[in-house]
């Protein structure tokens, strides 16, 4: 049986719970959090960095054919994914730049406030399913699937979650006029380094890179709920060929980290 939805394990509840409420039958929305918990609010490095905690976790993204991933548009809704996820642990101040300014969300602008710091180790997988057209932007879906990231353990273990299929999300872009004649013209990495708009890592340890600029610009992002998205079965079928659903347990406890795969793209 494929495991979806919410279905995923613990640290989701921490790490990616808030990027999507979906399914393939029903709407789950995770509960507002409703224990309070003291955070020092988080002072963004410059340039900008992930938080070190998460810096020996990357992000991998793929796209259908026809998406650059390495245009405006999906750019930002590359930004967004991760911000949140940034966000979920170290609260929105700790999202790449302009995430705060960009976020038109209020459910997740609450679920912000309060941040459960975690290490992350491993590799978070991201698939650019459809960018659709609608009034005032753009709509995207996103599949994701975390079965190769692990967190560190109180016994020095690291647990690794296991499960097959991958979470369903859509992205919304909006901004009150666009020119929907203009498809924005791919930024090239070559540029994107000569422009500082990455910050490149010390080693040759891959590590979560993170754009120093503001890649959001004057679009608004939310992250609706998805009902019975007729990508689920696209997104299900893309992440098997991630991680194939576990014959018994849906995690397991290791001594060495998940390994830290190159990101893709940087930025």
């Amino acid at each position: 049986m494929i495991r979806s939805k919410f279905q995923v394990p613990v640290y989701v509840s921490v790490l990616a719970l808030l990027l999507t409420a979906c399914g393939n039958e029903t709407t789950e929305v995770p509960p507002t959090p409703t224990t309070s918990v003291t955070t020092s609010r988080y002072v963004r490095p410059e340039p900008y960095r992930v938080p070190t905690e998460l810096e020996n976790l990357t992000m991998l993204w793929s796209a259908e054919q026809g998406i650059d991933l390495l245009d405006d548009l999906s750019r930002v809704v590359r930004a967004t994914a991760e911000s949140n996820q940034i966000a979920a642990n170290f609260t929105i101040d700790a999202s790449y730049p302009g995430f705060d300014q960009a976020l038109d969300d209020a459910f997740y602008r609450n679920a912000y406030k309060n941040g459960r710091p975690t290490s992350g180790y491993g590799t978070q997988f991201y698939h650019l399913m459809s960018m659709s057209q609608v009034d005032g932007g753009y709509d995207a879906t996103v599949c994701w699937q975390s079965s190769h990231f692990g967190r560190k353990t109180v016994d020095g273990k690291y647990r690794v979650d296991l499960y097959g299929g991958a979470t369903t999300s859509t992205i919304a872009l909006r901004r009150p006029s666009i020119d929907t004649g203009n498809t924005p013209a791919p930024t090239s990495p070559a540029a994107l380094l000569s422009t500082g708009g990455v910050t490149t890592p010390k080693s040759n340890t891959p590590k979560w890179v993170g754009p120093t600029d503001n890649v959001f610009g004057d679009w608004k992002v939310s992250l609706p709920p998805v009902v019975n998205s007729p990508m689920y079965p696209a997104c299900t079928a893309w992440g098997d060929t991630v991680a194939a659903p576990p014959v018994l347990n849906n995690y397991v406890e290791v001594d060495v980290p998940p390994p830290t795969l190159p990101q893709y793209p940087t930025w």
